[in-house]
């Protein structure tokens, strides 16, 4: 990113030009004029930009495509299969993966660039008109598809006795609660109810807290956190977003800026409304397909770390994520045991664990360039003198004051967070959806109006504020804050806990 940014610079475009596309940052640097020498590199610059914003027709083939590649891999266990063959297809879904990351910047990059033309027609036609406002209830059938799905096993589980979901409520599903498992396997109720978990298990458990690193454990692996959700839905039935609501005040905006443009604008509204649109919904599409296919590595991984284990090379399969891919292959063409007790894959796996374990510790910086940085530890950064407001990028419209629930982790998460609770994370991913679900408001470290937070905050009607820098270092666990989802800002109400 650092070469991209010094590209952008050297171009007259400022370092942080992708930034000011996502986020909406003012310039870091001034232009500067177009030299002669830069000709060459610019238009190049622009034939890629050309390239970049006339790829609409080759999005859906790509995801079809896309997806007709993983179906290939989806019910492979991996039993048997020999070590060859597992890296082998390693190697196939590390390169379907790299196709994605290419389409998916692609079409954020469209995204953002129509979201940026989108807000400032409909500004022109009705003032007080937001980007969320025109772009509500479009992320059901993307990012809140399994939200939906959850609802569906909510609706099945209310047919269960009350006691049985405060359990699941409280502990999670069938190997968390034994009377609980006991007595959904007796029921008619229950068996419907296993069932149809299964179900959404085949189609979403590859989801996880961050869908694009394979070392993460999926809802799969660990449902309890699904479970939790589902009976928490059954308990509260008016719970989450309502869609009509949502629609009906999309509508009534979208009616308001078409009165106030002319007739030649309100037509290039409603092509860039559908255009940002369509690709809204790519980008979450691509999204889940990059989040299985890297699932899919996992499971392909894992078995090698069995394999590995079996030999004596490693304690755990999960001590293959602890390698390098070349290092991967030579344990695995290495029967043998090394001669350099400190260079085994055993040995490596334990020093980065180490690692990992200290670089825990530090907080690092927004930008990281060539000139390396100082990481100093992480801990929550003293207030300073009469702070009591952050800013960052309005996410969700509306304002709630309420108690700070800092998560990190959402399979950790051991709140009962209710519309009370003000959830401050670091990012979110799909696989945060049952958290997003139960909070009040959002508050995130990262994100932009076209972020997975805010269009899932915008669906829920609930507000959000993305891109406060620190935000769980500076905001304490249960302080009493403001979240003004409108202005994108954040009010610290000091020495005050709910």
């Amino acid at each position: 990113m650092t070469l991209v940014g010094e590209s952008f610079a050297r171009l007259g475009f400022p370092v942080n030009f992708l930034d000011m596309m996502h986020r909406e940052e003012k310039a870091e640097r001034k232009k500067v004029p177009l030299r002669p020498r830069m000709a060459p590199a610019f238009f190049r610059l622009l034939r890629l930009a050309r390239r970049v914003f006339r790829m609409a027709r080759q999005v859906e083939p790509f995801i079809a495509t896309q997806d007709r590649r993983i179906d290939a891999f989806r019910k492979k266990g991996w039993p048997g299969e020999s070590p060859e063959s597992l890296l082998a297809d390693l190697d196939r879904l590390n390169a379907f993966h790299a196709e994605a990351q290419w389409m998916i910047v692609a079409v954020a990059m469209n995204m953002a660039v129509r979201s940026r033309f989108l807000k400032r027609m409909a500004r022109r036609g009705a003032p007080d008109a937001t980007l969320g406002d025109v772009l509500k209830g479009y992320g059901r059938s993307g990012g809140l598809a399994p939200f939906e799905a959850m609802r569906a096993l909510a609706a099945t589980a209310r047919a269960l006795d009350r006691p049985i979901l405060e359990r699941l409520a409280a502990e999670g599903g069938p190997g968390a609660v034994p009377v609980a498992d006991a007595e959904l396997a007796v029921s008619e109720a229950g068996r419907g109810l296993l069932a149809e978990f299964e179900a959404f298990m085949a189609r979403y458990g590859f989801l996880s807290a961050n869908g694009s690193d394979f070392s993460e454990v999926p809802w799969i692996e660990e449902p309890r956190s699904i479970w939790r959700t589902v009976a928490r839905l059954a308990l509260r039935p008016d719970a989450g977003p309502s869609p009509d609501e949502a629609e009906a005040h999309r509508e009534e905006v979208l009616a308001l800026v078409r009165a106030g443009l002319g007739p030649l604008r309100r037509r290039r509204f409603d092509s860039l409304h559908r255009s940002t649109v369509r690709f809204i919904g790519w980008r979450e599409r691509i999204s889940l397909l990059m989040s299985e296919d890297s699932y899919l590595m996992r499971r392909c991984s894992l078995a090698l770390g069995r394999e590995l284990v079996g030999r004596g090379a490693l304690e755990s399969p999960e001590d293959v994520f602890f390698l390098y891919a070349d290092e991967l292959r030579d344990a695995i063409a290495t029967r043998s045991a090394a001669k350099d007790r400190s260079d085994t894959p055993a040995a490596k796996v334990a020093r980065r664990k180490a690692e990992m374990a200290a670089d825990a510790a530090i907080d690092p910086p927004e930008t990281i360039s060539a000139d390396g940085w100082n990481a100093p530890p992480r801990e929550p950064p003293p207030p300073e003198p009469g702070l009591d407001v952050l800013h960052g990028v309005g996410g969700s419209a509306g304002v709630l004051r309420g108690r700070a629930r800092i998560v990190h982790d959402p399979a950790l998460e051991g709140h009962h967070l209710t519309r009370e609770d003000v959830l401050v994370v670091p990012f979110t991913d799909i696989g945060w959806t049952p958290v997003l679900a139960e909070a009040g408001a959002i508050v995130a470290e990262t994100g932009g109006q076209l972020s997975h937070t805010s269009i899932i905050a915008r669906e829920f009607g609930i507000p959000a504020v993305v891109s406060v820098r620190g935000a769980t270092g500076l905001i304490r666990e249960g302080e009493d804050i403001t979240v003004d989802g409108t202005a994108g800002r954040v009010i610290l109400h000091r020495g005050k806990k709910t």
